[in-house]
């Protein structure tokens, strides 16, 4: 057994077995934030997704709503359109990670992963 928190450093805790899961199961439980401003993109990359067993997913088509989406989802992952209306990736990137280094994210364990598409 292994005893985690959530990344907001509350006291809430969660049992997992360990002995009954394989990476692959710990890795479909990721949370994942997509982020394009094409909505046949994200429909897209959301069916894919969800064919290879990824079920924690929040989809978004406008750029300004990520900086809210990261704070409160918490993703494990953000798939990311560079080329946006209003603000573009690398400005949404810029201000998650410096969300990230708030004294709020401190009980994150890793630096902030993305992936820009």
């Amino acid at each position: 057994m292994l005893t985690i928190g959530n990344s907001k450093g509350t006291t809430k805790m969660q049992q997992v077995d360990l002995s009954e899961e394989t990476s692959d199961d710990i890795l479909k439980r990721a949370k994942i934030l997509v982020v394009d401003d094409v909505q046949a993109n994200v429909r897209l990359l959301e069916l894919i997704l969800k064919r290879a067993g990824y079920q924690n997913l929040h989809c978004t088509t406008d750029s300004r709503e990520t900086i809210e989406l990261f704070d409160t989802f918490q993703p494990d992952l953000l798939l990311l359109d560079l080329n946006m209306p209003y603000m573009d990736g690398f400005e949404v990137i810029r201000q998650c990670r410096a969300q990230d280094k708030a004294p709020r994210a401190q009980a994150r364990r890793h630096g902030f992963p993305y992936k820009a598409l």
